[in-house]
């Protein structure tokens, strides 16, 4: 009995007739399932390409600036606090952050 191949990285894998990869993004944190096409050789492209980004860390995460604490918190209370939450909460908030 041959022993299972781990895919630690990723993997190709084929349904009926299209070639799809499987691979595990770090820098999301999460697991990526995508179909690719009819084709082996493009899948294990897409999947070496793929890889790539998630090694260098290019993968759908942006450089976000560094910004002082005061600034998120008002940005916080601003954008999302107070739109979405009860007056009271609302209120709560400014009290814990103290802006």
């Amino acid at each position: 009995m041959m022993p299972r191949k781990l895919y630690r990285k990723g993997r190709v894998y084929k349904r009926d007739k299209t070639w799809y990869i499987d691979y595990y993004d770090t820098t999301l944190a999460r697991r990526i399932r995508r179909s690719v096409g009819p084709k082996k050789v493009d899948a294990e492209a897409e999947l070496n390409e793929a890889l790539n980004m998630v090694y260098k860390g290019q993968a759908g995460i942006e450089e976000i600036e560094d910004i002082s604490f005061s600034l998120f918190a008002e940005e916080y209370l601003c954008k999302y606090s107070q739109p979405t939450k009860a007056e009271t909460t609302y209120r709560y908030d400014t009290l814990v952050l103290e802006v």
